[in-house]
């Protein structure tokens, strides 16, 4: 007995694997929070939550440049996981944030099983 068993149009119970591994990205940081709509900056994808921001001292981000800690204080996860607004008087747009997070989870996903 052969044949093929997929599940291309079943998305609703497949995640791909990618989707829920944790993803970095380097932004510029944000202004303060009265230099609106400066204090947001846009990720490339929605997050379910930030895991660690760390900032280099200097714009460029260039290499041996320390990361430093940014506290949590200094950024909120928007409501549809895709930017991150600085609601504090600190001035970060000098600086380059290398933001981990984790991916919001994406229905969908391809298998194939042939015996």
């Amino acid at each position: 007995m052969s044949g093929t068993l997929t599940n291309f149009s079943d998305t609703g119970r497949k995640i791909p694997d990618t989707a829920l591994a944790a993803a970095k990205v380097k932004l510029t940081g944000p202004d303060n929070l009265a230099a609106t709509p400066a204090n947001i900056i846009q990720l490339p994808e929605a997050a379910e939550r930030i895991i660690d921001v760390r900032s280099t001292v200097t714009a460029s981000g260039a290499a041996g440049a320390v990361l430093v800690p940014i506290e949590g204080t200094h950024y909120q996860l928007s409501g549809d996981g895709l930017s991150l607004t600085n609601p504090s008087g600190v001035d970060f747009s000098a600086e380059t944030w290398l933001i981990e997070y984790e991916r919001s989870a994406v229905a969908g996903g391809q298998s194939s099983v042939t015996p």
